[in-house]
């Protein structure tokens, strides 16, 4: 079991990174990044929310487009079609389509040489995954079902506004992580955060979450792998104690809008009577749902 990994670095990702990341309040760590694509942010902020456009869904589908077509138009359209649907209201494209396009102009005027530059800072990240990123996964598949460690992947490899972020986007079979050039948490290397991200690329499966809302997997599937993967990692050594890393990763990792759903100590319990008897990753699901609750984030 291993899983293929192309390493992928494009302008306009880390330019819609930043800007997700804008959207959903945090702070960057580069006044550069800031002043060419706050302000433009802020306006298809408004111009998402006045429409009822989920940001953070809008972002998980537009971020790796840039690398399956150069067209800004043809970007916009597929994230808004697979965010919302047909039927948006008149204007709405061409105004997405105009914002985005001036974005990634500023971004790119500021920072002319972030190709460079992120493929140089993610050199580090790459070498020390291809030592022991493979048994990891491995071990994911052997701790959960060996068919939810994908057989291939796209990483993208982002510019670190946040100093250590990625996300998962199962629609492109891509996650995308910010090329850090030390690890911001000692006692979790940001190669065990790359491990979570592929490991949730089968989230939006039906067949592994069924009978679940829809669009309640892939959260699901975001909280289970952390105890799983951390579980992993300690054993290819990546990580010392598996248990006490949980409320780390759990900060560290999650969106605001998920870090609050579980509590560590019930994560960790949902997890050990998983681990205990193995029931199928869907009835796991289903039991993670019941201890989970969405409106405590």
């Amino acid at each position: 079991m291993s899983c293929e990994l192309q390493w992928t670095v494009n302008r306009s990702c880390s330019c819609f990174h930043a800007a997700a990341a804008l959207m959903a309040g945090r702070e960057l760590t580069s006044p550069a990044v800031d002043a060419a694509v706050g302000e433009t942010s802020e306006q298809l902020q408004a111009l998402l929310d006045a429409h009822r456009v989920p940001r953070e869904r809008f972002f998980r589908f537009l971020l790796p487009l840039p690398t399956l077509t150069q067209s800004a138009r043809a970007q916009a359209l597929r994230a808004l079609d697979r965010t919302v649907g047909p039927g948006r209201a008149p204007g709405l494209d061409e105004k997405v389509v105009e914002l985005l396009g001036q974005m990634t102009a500023a971004y790119g005027e500021a920072l002319p040489s972030v190709v460079d530059d992120v493929t140089l800072r993610g050199g580090p990240l790459r070498e020390l995954w291809e030592a022991r990123g493979p048994g990891l996964l491995s071990t994911v598949g052997r701790l959960t079902e060996p068919v939810l460690v994908p057989e291939r992947a796209n990483v993208l490899l982002v510019d670190p506004v946040l100093g250590g972020a990625g996300a998962a986007h199962p629609a492109n079979n891509a996650v995308s992580i910010e090329a850090v050039l030390a690890n911001p948490l000692a006692e979790l290397p940001e190669t065990v955060r790359l491990g979570w991200l592929l490991a949730q690329l089968e989230g939006e499966v039906p067949r592994h979450f069924e009978p679940l809302e829809p669009g309640r997997g892939a959260d699901l599937t975001a909280l289970a792998m952390i105890p799983a993967t951390l579980a992993a990692a300690e054993t290819v050594e990546w990580v010392g104690d598996s248990r006490r890393a949980l409320p780390v990763a759990i900060e560290a990792w999650l969106p605001t809008r998920l870090a609050g759903t579980i509590a560590a100590d019930r994560l960790a319990a949902w997890w050990e009577t998983y681990s205990a008897g193995r029931p199928a990753w869907n009835v796991a699901l289903m039991a993670l749902d019941q201890m989970a609750d969405p409106s405590n984030a």
